[in-house]
């Protein structure tokens, strides 16, 4: 007899969405399940499907749906007639949703309007990946919004509601509310076990030399062009490199192609421009002297920052946010004032000459042991087995952010997050 049937609900299949529902499909097949995925109609046709989703279609029913639009409360409200319809026409036992910004403040609104605790149907866990309202406000027309946003994130209608920032988790987990929050960890595959030279041999970049690196999306949002514009200023070794693994948005190739052509060709500047598998990510991490998360104003958690310290690769990031204060709480690094250009500058020089000063530490082993996909599942599935009374197996093992923070704070009583 097959276990509950569970609906995956991820209407845009962009960046790293469907690295998660890959996952957590992973995660309920392993436990028994019956899985439908609801994806856009199109979704098959793309990239990012091939490399997540193509080998696991014996395990899955696909259900199409209309294309994602973008990100807004009026979007959020459709998506939630198309959930409601997608659940009526799935029969399913159990929803995920893998992502759910807008939705899930649409959906709280909705329950408002129409006097309901919950959302109707079968029990659901969404998947929050970030909260403004957990961050400094930089306007009074800010704060308006990041307090209605607070507000209707605390009515969160899913009986699940899975918090990947923890600074959100802290900003909301001392409410009375009728969900439950959850931190959730990145999922931060197993690396390759190989050398610096062999995983720059398998990615086709120069062997010799210092890499400071930008891995991931290439976005606008994440400093490139800033780092670049540094990197053009410093007096540094022949050698040394910038390295970008990633499919990069046409605004930064055509940036590069045309105000940094010539590091180009004299190799100064090495891209990998394409959606890389997971195995060539893990490759761009440990092909890498320092990882580079330097976005101005980032909001939420960094896979990329994750990452890196599974590899054992000092940091340089923003001291902004959840990023900043990781990467100082737990050891991971340095943090730069990203918005002054000299600051910035001067810090890409200094991870370029002091490469090699990164000794172990147990705060950072605790974070990392806490960010893996093993966890990740393990969290995912952790109530589906607690209320449908499910054997989890290996998948019944899991590190709580709890642990993680003892590393830090041994009471765990206080949050320095200033």
């Amino acid at each position: 007899m097959s276990g509950p049937h569970c609906l995956i609900f991820e209407r845009d299949v962009t960046g790293h969405r469907l690295h998660h529902v890959r996952h957590l499909t992973e995660a309920l097949v392993e436990i028994g399940c019956e899985v439908t995925l609801a994806l856009q109609e199109d979704a098959r046709e793309s990239e990012e499907y091939g490399v997540h989703l193509k080998a696991l279609e014996p395990h899955f029913k696909f259900q199409p749906g209309p294309r994602a639009r973008p990100s807004s409360l009026k979007t959020g409200w459709l998506f939630g007639n198309d959930l409601m319809e997608t659940m009526r026409s799935t029969k399913a036992d159990r929803v995920y949703i893998t992502c759910t910004e807008y939705l899930t403040q649409a959906a709280a609104l909705r329950c408002l309007v129409t006097g309901r605790k919950h959302f109707p149907g079968s029990p659901i866990e969404g998947h929050l990946n970030r909260g403004n309202y957990a961050y400094p406000y930089e306007s009074l027309r800010d704060m308006v919004r990041f307090e209605v946003a607070r507000r209707l994130a605390l009515r969160s209608p899913w009986q699940i509601t899975h918090l990947l920032d923890p600074w959100v988790w802290d900003e909301l987990k001392n409410h009375r509310v009728q969900t439950e929050f959850r931190v959730i960890p990145e999922p931060v595959e197993p690396l390759p076990v190989m050398s610096r030279e062999e995983a720059r041999r398998t990615l086709g970049v120069p062997l010799n030399g210092r890499y400071v690196s930008m891995i991931g999306g290439l976005q606008p949002n994440k400093g490139i062009g800033q780092m670049l514009q540094a990197f053009t200023q410093l007096k540094l070794q022949p050698e040394d490199r910038i390295l970008l693994v990633g499919k990069m948005a046409k605004p930064i190739r055509e940036m590069i192609e045309g105000s940094y052509s010539q590091l180009l060709k004299d190799k100064r500047l090495v891209c990998v421009d394409r959606y890389v598998t997971d195995f060539e990510l893990g490759c761009g991490f440990l092909a890498s002297d320092v990882v580079t998360v330097i976005h101005e104003r980032l909001i939420g958690s960094s896979g990329t920052l994750v990452r890196a310290a599974h590899a054992d690769r000092p940091l340089l990031t923003t001291n902004y946010g959840w990023a900043g204060w990781s990467t100082e709480r737990f050891d991971l690094g340095k943090t730069v004032n990203v918005v002054n250009f000299e600051a910035l500058t001067n810090a890409i020089e200094d991870s370029f000459k002091n490469t090699a000063a990164f000794p172990p530490s147990e705060k950072r082993r605790r974070f990392s042991q806490f960010h893996t996909l093993a966890n990740q599942k393990a969290h995912w599935v952790a109530c589906i087995g607690r209320d449908c009374g499910i054997p989890l197996g290996k998948l019944a093992d899991r590190v709580s952010w709890d642990w993680a923070m003892e590393g830090i704070d041994p009471a765990h009583d206080v949050w320095k997050r200033n």
